[in-house]
């Protein structure tokens, strides 16, 4: 890995340019989260049976890039993030949102989450593989 690494190094103008992408993508995302939320869907559907989601993401149709987009606005951006479940399917299979927002911002997705929790479902523990 770390030669290939070394192989597809870019160049230093290239890493300029890059540096550069970020830190403005960096004072976009500030601007935009200053006083929003973003609420996504965890996942494209209810939550999949045990080992359902490993078959998804190994699988030859790469159905999961389709959906991924979801679950990792939080972890690429470093945004705090909280996960809420919101439902059940007709199995009893959690449903829940994932709430976004900027650092520092933290008080503003607990006081949604504590909202979404208490007039919704909330945490309760799934029986259907017990």
């Amino acid at each position: 890995m770390i030669i290939g690494a070394k192989l597809f190094k870019p160049n230093q103008k290239r890493q300029q340019e890059l540096s550069w992408f970020i830190e403005q993508g960096d004072k976009h995302l500030a601007e935009y989260l200053e006083k929003r939320l973003l609420i996504f869907p965890v996942y494209h559907r209810t939550a999949p049976n045990h080992g359902g989601l490993f078959k998804e993401l190994f699988s030859i149709r790469k159905t999961f890039l389709r959906y991924l987009p979801y679950i990792i606005y939080a972890n690429v951006w470093g945004l705090p993030s909280l996960t809420v479940p919101v439902g059940t399917d007709q199995q009893g299979m959690p449903i829940a949102v994932q709430v976004i927002s900027m650092n520092g911002n933290e008080d503003a997705i607990f006081q949604l989450g504590e909202f979404l929790e208490t007039n919704f479902r909330g945490y309760v523990r799934c029986k259907h593989h017990d």
